[in-house]
């Protein structure tokens, strides 16, 4: 549950919705009025240093077409991309409307206790903001705290939305990033119970390392107010090995499936043949990228990040043995993958290549580029 995440929901859930969902989503005669009238008004003299708004009636509304953006952009990025979900455009437009009519009712229902809560956020607590004020954080804890059983209906809602068009392995991880989700959503809670008593620890932030290493933090029991502070540069240092470790987890493999079923117009039978192989590889993979094992790679990359901080002395003899050290460690499970799309793209017809080939020069003569230079060979198992 990341910041962008809590904060995309909190504006659709703040935004009073269309007053009739199969109405028209363009702005009414009555809102253009409005719009030009404010877009004529003479700015006020504004004295140095005081910051001014413009409020106006409406604000931000949510449409049904909005909701469809969101419910799709969650499809895309959590089943698709996230477990490897294959969903046809039909079923897809079905997920997605029963998402975004659900976001539109609750839109309605919990809009106008949601909107105190994002109003204060935006104006108190903006992206880097440190050192908050106790009497802040409080006001904001007590807004936060009644939105609380709003995201948890929704993205327990979400979920169990999504089951019908899942098989059991999807639906397993969709229910592990469910946990995920509840745990973020848990650390949250405590630490507004803590900002409500007053208790805001030094360069805190509200949506701070929710979601950091939540799968396999061995401390992720604790309370929030337990565990020590780690310092901004050490955060930042264990997020950027987050990512840089990510193709590390098997979990994330499908994606390459995914984007090679895209690119290339597999078939169904090829399709279910790449989903065997997935199947087969990640479960390989799995026996040597344990979480104690993950945890280890993240932490040999988060050494080697703040390697900056290091000025007393030349870091290099000790990132060439961080740099042998995870090279030895993550060999195994890259020779897997690597192996995996090879086989991947040893699915793919010369047939099927060559139609993505043709599209991709036509591309490249439209902008210029010369026969060499728009050279493309794909990697393949295949003898050709």
């Amino acid at each position: 549950m990341t910041r962008p995440t809590l904060f995309s929901l909190a504006l659709i859930l703040a935004a009073p919705p269309a007053l009739v969902m199969g109405q028209t989503e363009d702005i009414t005669p009555d809102e253009v009025t409005q719009l030009d009238t404010l877009n004529q008004q003479t700015p006020l003299p504004q004295a140095p240093g005081e910051e001014m708004m413009r409020p106006t009636q409406h604000g931000i509304r949510l449409t049904p077409r909005l909701a469809r953006a969101f419910a799709g952009m969650w499809i895309h990025e959590t089943l698709e991309k996230d477990i490897g979900a294959a969903l046809s455009d039909e079923q897809k437009q079905k997920l997605s409307e029963t998402i975004s009519q659900k976001m539109m009712r609750m839109g309605h229902a919990y809009g106008p206790k949601v909107a105190p809560f994002l109003e204060f956020a935006f104006e108190n607590m903006g992206a880097g903001q440190r050192n908050i004020k106790p009497e802040k954080a409080k006001e904001f804890a007590e807004k936060a705290k009644e939105t609380l059983p709003i995201w948890r209906e929704l993205f327990g809602s979400m979920t169990e939305d999504c089951r019908p068009y899942l098989d059991e392995d999807q639906l397993r991880e969709i229910e592990r990033k469910q946990r995920q989700i509840e745990k973020a959503l848990d650390r949250f809670d405590d630490r507004m119970d803590r900002w409500s008593r007053g208790e805001v620890k030094e360069g805190e932030e509200p949506f701070d390392e929710l979601d950091d290493d939540l799968e396999d933090d061995p401390t992720e029991g604790q309370a929030d107010g337990n565990k020590p502070r780690k310092p901004p540069e050490v955060r930042s240092a264990e997020r950027r090995a987050l990512w840089l470790t990510r193709d590390l987890d098997p979990g994330n493999w499908a994606q390459f499936l995914d984007q090679v079923r895209q690119t290339f117009k597999l078939t169904d039978e090829q399709y279910a043949r790449g989903r065997e192989l997935l199947k087969d590889h990640t479960a390989r993979a799995r026996v040597i990228a344990t979480p104690e094992w993950r945890q280890r790679a993240r932490r040999n990359r988060a050494l080697y990040s703040m390697s900056s901080t290091l000025y007393k002395e030349s870091p290099a003899p000790w990132l060439f043995h961080l740099d042998q050290e995870y090279d030895e460690m993550v060999k195994p499970v890259l020779d897997i993958q690597k192996a995996f799309r090879l086989e991947i793209m040893g699915l793919v017809t010369r047939e099927q290549r060559e139609a993505v080939l043709a599209e991709l020069r036509e591309f490249a003569e439209k902008h210029g580029m010369t026969a060499d230079e728009a050279d493309v060979r794909f990697p393949t198992t295949q003898t050709e």
